[in-house]
């Protein structure tokens, strides 16, 4: 029955109730590293979709070829055109191609923006013309590739940009003209739309050692085990004698430890696993390590904020959903 119904959902969400905290851990101009704390795994893993598939940016959709006399034909010329970053901190002014009221669908200030690109190998030298990224020209001057604005940040601080993004590549005597006409969209609609190149999360280690195993060991067989463990968890304190956990969110759950410790019992050889039990590696509950690496389209900052309000909307949306089927209950007061 409905009252059945509105029972069983109000005490699920009473005792799912949780206040999420955030921890910023890096950040740097192309990635956020944060930790993610006092939430469920299915809440992080929705905040990892939704920066994947739907948050919004601005790419390349439709490259119109006047003159290509070059190696590669038209298509694969556009897809190449189409992959290259954008800088769309602005995005949130456009509108969706079809939300937008221009006359046919065909583009407007308010849902696209226009690039030129005219590059031809006109020199003497038979070297080829590299065709970057640069190379495309804005008709907007708050929106250009990426590329073009790192190139502008390193000319004010004198310093040589680093390689371009290369389309093609011209032969002498080689022309391409084209016209690309970028949009808004998500990644689910294609993967040139998603802000980043990797979102991933991993849960928070929870390490002790067992100091009375530790005292069995030698100061060599100390250091060897310490040396095992490739994130360079643990420390060696010669003063105390003791191993100490000095740097536990390195730690990838390798188990170089655990080997080196069996190891040790082998050698010993009393068929024990005390040395194997020297270290105790769990998880922290409901606690996780994000880290996201922009394309330069957005900031990180930005993608984890645009990434909250679109799960926040999604979460809103169910919640007044919800009240329409059962209006007897309240869901998020």
């Amino acid at each position: 029955t409905q009252s059945t119904w509105g029972h069983l959902l109000h005490s699920a969400m009473a005792r799912g109730v949780r206040g999420p905290t955030v921890e910023v851990l890096a950040l740097q101009e192309d990635f956020i590293e944060f930790k993610l704390t006092n939430t469920m795994p299915s809440v992080a893993n929705a905040l990892r979709r939704v920066i994947l598939s739907e948050v919004a940016t601005l790419a390349i959709d439709f490259v119109e070829i006047y003159e290509n006399t070059t190696m590669f034909d038209d298509e694969f010329l556009a897809h190449r055109i189409g992959l290259i970053p954008l800088v769309s901190t602005l995005v949130k002014s456009f509108k969706y191609t079809w939300d937008c009221d221009c006359v046919g669908g065909e583009g407007c200030n308010k849902c696209s923006v226009n690039f030129w690109l005219e590059a031809e190998h006109t020199g003497e030298n038979r070297a080829a013309l590299q065709v970057t990224a640069a190379h495309l020209v804005s008709m907007d001057p708050e929106v250009k590739t990426v590329e073009s604005k790192i190139a502008a940040e390193c000319e004010e601080r004198g310093e040589a940009p680093p390689p371009g993004l290369v389309i093609v590549k011209l032969g002498k005597g080689q022309k391409l003209r084209l016209k690309a006409i970028a949009k808004k969209g998500v990644g689910k609609i294609h993967a040139k739309w998603c802000p980043a190149t990797g979102v991933y999360y991993h849960d928070v280690p929870k390490i002790s050692v067992k100091q009375s195993a530790v005292s069995e060991l030698t100061s060599d067989e100390r250091e060897t085990w310490v040396n095992a463990c490739p994130s360079r968890v643990f420390k060696y304190n010669t003063i105390s004698e003791q191993i100490e956990v000095e740097r536990p969110l390195e730690c990838t759950f390798c188990n170089e430890c655990v080997l080196q410790g069996e190891a040790f019992d082998a050698v010993r050889g009393r068929g024990e696993e005390k040395f194997k039990r020297m270290v105790k590696i769990d998880c922290e509950p409901d606690q996780f390590i994000f880290r996201i690496e922009s394309t330069g389209a957005l900031e990180p900052s930005q993608i984890v904020s645009s990434a909250l309000q679109t799960l926040q909307h999604k979460i809103l949306s169910l919640s007044h959903n919800v009240k329409a089927f059962l209006p007897n209950i309240n869901t998020w007061e």
